[in-house]
């Protein structure tokens, strides 16, 4: 291989590295303009997302006094309270009352134990 072959060579690589490098910083420009767009998107929905959540919480009440429906809810927790009351009642009784039942009958049995 000659010094002019070589120097061709050189060239040729060198036109395609410069190629190659324009290429990628053409891909890098496209790619940080879409980022940017997307950036820009992305503000705007979370300003209007926090606009909408302070818009909510200023007009919704944390508790149920204000609502329409308030006394009916207020019996539906009445009679939530009252079944539960009932439920403990009776498994209390039941409890009671088994307790009460083996003592009878363990007493019954070292009564009538015969020697």
């Amino acid at each position: 291989m000659t010094a002019k072959d070589r120097t061709e060579v050189r060239d040729i690589f060198h036109s395609t590295i410069i190629g190659y490098h324009a290429k990628v910083d053409a891909q890098n420009a496209v790619t940080n303009a879409s980022l940017g767009d997307i950036k820009d998107h992305l503000k705007t929905l979370n300003g209007k997302v926090y606009e909408h959540e302070r818009i909510i919480t200023a007009n919704i009440p944390h508790n149920v006094s204000h609502c329409v429906q308030a006394e009916t809810i207020q019996a539906i927790r009445d009679s939530m309270v009252t079944s539960k009351a009932v439920k403990k009642a009776i498994f209390a009784g039941i409890s009671t009352a088994g307790v009460i039942f083996s003592i009878i009958f363990i007493l019954y049995k070292l009564i009538t134990k015969q020697p």
